[in-house]
């Protein structure tokens, strides 16, 4: 089972998973080739700052760096045995991890060290995400919402307006950004994090992801082959996907209007923004989780 999918760019994409496996694309995810299969640890996230360097997190506190786009990858201290669940660099060594128990960790020299920083929670933080190399945010269990301003050296709480968990964030200028999560979650705020009100996504189903491609349109997808599409901005949501249920659990772009989603076996792929998604194929034998 894979767990997260990450492109750097049109072409070149990275998948991380259960057992340690790692695959990697170079012709935008038509073909994908394993690259590692030694390191047994299960794997959440992974993310790369360009084409060749990238990070996977994932159980018992592993992190992995490769420097030569996959073909090698070396284990990181991490200092933590906590499941780690995602990992968001903002630089070529500026990086963030989160993962249970509240933890997150920094480094600012590529990997070298990890510092644990306070989050003010114990309840698992599930996704972390960069406007910019200055402003962040984090969701996480039981409605959770952290900020910061200053790189992530610090990190403060915001007031949600769920509990439910969250499980992912993204924003798309400095005051503007949505979450989901469970119970068909899609929440909104437009003033960098201070409020944050619902929106109806017309679903009950727990919704695994959202990207913004720009201020108005915007992606959410999630369980029973789930994946919604706004074009203004969150106030209304349509359906653009009609076939397999499958769970998706990861939504990634590498170009303007080309996406990928994830779920089960599948990876689905749009060229023109969701209008229409061709199945790719990977060669895991439990499926996909993310992308």
């Amino acid at each position: 089972t894979l767990k997260s999918v990450f492109f750097p760019d049109a072409n070149h994409g990275y998948a991380a998973g259960e057992k340690g496996r790692l695959f990697k694309t170079t012709d935008g995810g038509r073909i994908w080739a394993e690259l590692y299969n030694v390191n047994t640890k299960n794997l959440s996230s992974v993310f790369f700052t360009d084409s060749i360097t990238g990070y996977a997190v994932g159980t018992y506190g592993t992190i992995l760096k490769t420097n030569n786009g996959g073909t090698n990858w070396s284990d990181l201290t991490s200092g933590t045995n906590n499941q780690l669940s995602s990992v968001f660099f903002t630089n070529s060594t500026t990086g963030i991890v989160t993962g249970a128990a509240g933890l997150i960790l920094r480094t600012i020299n590529g990997g070298a060290d990890w510092i644990s920083l306070w989050s003010g929670t114990t309840d698992a933080l599930e996704s972390v995400f960069f406007y910019d190399p200055i402003r962040g945010f984090i969701v996480g269990d039981k409605g959770n919402l952290r900020k910061t301003i200053d790189g992530g050296a610090s990190w403060s709480a915001l007031s949600g307006s769920t509990t439910y968990k969250l499980q992912n964030v993204c924003f798309t200028d400095l005051n503007t950004g949505y979450a989901t999560g469970e119970n068909g979650i899609i929440i909104k705020t437009i003033n960098g994090g201070t409020t944050w009100n619902p929106l109806s996504g017309g679903t009950t189903f727990l919704l695994h992801c959202v990207y913004f491609q720009d201020a108005t349109t915007g992606f959410v997808a999630g369980e029973s082959g789930t994946i919604l599409k706004t074009m203004n901005g969150g106030t209304t949501w349509t359906a653009i996907y009609s076939g397999p249920g499958y769970s998706f659990v990861s939504l990634c772009q590498s170009a303007f209007n080309i996406f990928y989603a994830v779920g089960g076996n599948t990876i689905l792929k749009t060229i023109n923004g969701g209008s229409t998604w061709t199945s790719l194929t990977i060669d895991a034998a439990n499926g996909l989780n993310s992308i």
